[in-house]
């Protein structure tokens, strides 16, 4: 997976209502985020790639690798779909 969150996507959140999002500044689009969904992306931007995240998420919730697998490639797909993504410099 070499793809990583574009320069202009910001995630945050709000610990006043524990509500995760998702914003893209040349866009103005937005996305409400679970706390699933939101660690998946923080790894992301920590240059994790798909099996360590995929790893992580296993551990932490105890559940099968290629679940977690599934997971992050629905959540990629959306991404990807709302060009959200950009490929990685090696």
């Amino acid at each position: 997976m070499n793809i990583e969150l574009s320069e202009e996507v910001y995630l945050k959140h709000d610990e006043g209502t524990d509500c995760y999002y998702l914003f893209c500044i040349s866009s103005g689009k937005h996305f409400s985020l679970n706390k699933t969904s939101y660690k998946i992306l923080m790894l992301l931007k920590m240059g994790k790639d798909k099996q360590e995240i995929a790893e992580f998420l296993s551990n932490h919730y105890n559940i099968t690798l290629d679940l977690c697998k599934k997971d992050i490639d629905e959540l990629i797909d959306v991404l990807q779909e709302n060009n959200l993504l950009t490929n990685k410099e090696i």
